[in-house]
Order: C-alpha cells, then structure tokens, then sequence
C-alpha cells in the first residue's frame, strides 16, 4: 500500500511505454500515488487535488468531479500500474535506484539519499494549470465571439434577402407607373379664352389632387409667369379643376393663387379619361381678370369634336 503523502521528489521515470491511461494528464508522468475519478481518469494526488481547488470538474472531461468521489486504483487497474517498472526521478542526479511504481514512494521516503525537490513540481504544476484555464477560458471567449459572428451573418443574410425582395417588387412597381406614365396625356391645349395670354400648349408637370398638373410659361402684364391648369380639393370637399397663376414653389390651390377661369364640381374631369380636366363648362373669374369667351381645353394630340358628354376627344 502507498503512502497518504505526496513525495516531496521529483517524479519516477518509466522505463518502457505504458498505456496512456495511466499517465497524469496534468504533469505527463507516471503517478507515483494514483487517484482515479468517477469518469475513470487517473492523476497524480497532488496534481488532482490542486485542479479540484480551482474548479470541481476533471481536467480531462469536465464533468462533475469532487475531492470526495475520487478512489485508489482496484483489481485490474492496480495490477497493470503495480506492474510499472520505473527509475528513481534522481537518476541524473546519481541515484540508481530501480523498480516497481508500487515501491517508489517507499524508496523516496527511506532510501533515496539525492537532494529533494519539494516545491519544484508542484510549482510548475501550479503554472500550467493556471496556463490551462487561461487557455480554457481563451477558448470559450473565442467560441463566444464565433457565435455572434455567425448569428450577425444570419441576420445580414436575412435582411439583404428582405432587400433583394423589396427592389424587386419596387422595380415591379416602377416599371408599372412607367408604362402608367407613358399612357398619361403629355400636354393640353386651351383656345377661345377672353383672356389670350392663357391659351397655348400646356405640359404635365407631375400631380395634384392625385392627377396630372400642367403648366404654361407666357407674359402676362409685362412679365413671364407660369399659369397652371390643375384640379384640388376645397375646403367644402368639392373639387374644381383651375387656370392659375400659381406663386412659384407654392402648392397649387390655396389663397395665394390668381384664377382665372374654373370649371364646376359637376364636371370635374373628362368623360373619357379622369386625369384630365374637361373640354366644356369652363367658367370666366372676372375679378381676377378673366374674361369671356371661357375657353375649351382638350389634348393636344387630339381634336374636338361635338359635346364632350356625346363623343368627348377623338
């Protein structure tokens, strides 16, 4: 039977290979007082009993592991480790000392007359167990750090696919208002207003009220001003289509506005298409200066013919 106490020595040297199992994963050598844990890994007693003061896991495993469940080897396992032939860890130092693992402690407590090291392993152990949990903890800082990694890059998967969609359907939908806008009367023309400085071509400039605006730069009492033609909405809730002087960058419709001629919220827009305003029914503002005839308005590629609520534009 082995001593209670760890020798204060170096450790024993193997003389042939022995299997791994019963070598200290901790300081590499052949325990010279073997302790095995519930898992069935065996260290040294000192080497084990110091990891088990860090951390109550096995070094090798990490599972649960206390002081308390760890045992001597038995049957089998002791007979392979007694079987161990070793040479004394002084052997450089002149002892020539020889024999079983079983026997080493014995011969360093009595015989072994090399100098003893007591502090020397047990402190290099210290070290590379202090070097292993920095590794450990490394480790999982690492795989820590992979995983956000790797959820970022998911997320960013996701949200470009999300993107990918969202142009697809935009492009979807742009070429729809192209062809939408390919389809829009371009320009109107108004003639036979009292009022000559209004009549002429006017272009679509965008929307208002939801449908096409236009817009006609000309003179007018000695300088050049854009009249509009465009629909909004009263306050009343009614909609008029209007031939404004519109102030510039101001939104069409409001008190600021010059109108010259309006048309009636019976006939807000074409009988033939609702984004352009009506051919008839147009209405002189005389205080604003407008004056009769009103005029008709219809498109400019097109021509009149009869009443707009019989055949509206050809």
């Amino acid at each position: 039977m082995t001593s209670n106490t760890a020798p204060p020595h170096a450790p024993p040297v193997a003389l042939d290979n022995i299997p791994d199992d019963f070598i200290c994963s901790i300081c590499l050598t052949v325990p010279a007082e073997p302790l095995i844990t519930p898992c069935d890994h065996v260290f040294c007693k000192s080497c084990i009993h110091q990891a088990l003061n860090d951390r109550n896991l096995c070094p090798i495993d990490r599972r649960p592991c206390t002081a308390g469940q760890l045992k001597r080897l038995e049957g089998l396992s002791l007979r392979v480790w007694s079987g161990i032939q070793v040479k004394c860890g002084g052997h450089d130092s002149g002892c020539a000392w020889r024999g079983s693992i079983a026997d080493y402690s014995a011969h360093v407590e009595n015989n072994c007359s090399v100098g003893k090291n007591p502090n020397g392993n047990i402190q290099n152990n210290k070290e590379l167990m202090e070097e292993l949990e920095t590794l450990r903890n490394e480790n999982l800082e690492l795989k820590g750090q992979l995983e956000n990694d790797n959820e970022a890059y998911t997320y960013l998967q996701e949200e470009l696919e999300t993107l990918r969609r969202e142009n697809l359907e935009l492009k979807e939908q742009l070429e729809v208002a192209s062809a939408f806008d390919e389809m829009l009367v371009k320009e109107m023309t108004v003639e036979g207003a009292g009022l000559r400085e209004i009549n002429g071509t006017y272009a679509r400039t965008g929307q208002n009220d939801n449908v096409s605006k236009f817009m006609r730069t000309s003179r007018y009492n000695g300088r050049s001003v854009d009249f509009m033609l465009f629909r909004c909405k009263l306050t009343d809730g009614t909609r008029r289509w209007y031939i404004s002087i519109v102030p510039e960058n101001a939104h069409p419709g409001t008190t600021q506005d010059i109108d010259f001629y309006a048309v009636g919220p019976s006939q807000q827009h074409s009988v033939l298409d609702p984004n352009i305003p009506p051919r008839d029914g147009w209405m002189a503002i005389p205080s604003n200066g407008g004056g009769g005839p009103a005029p008709q308005v219809y498109p400019k590629e097109s021509n009149v013919v009869g009443d707009d609520n019989e055949m509206g534009y050809l």
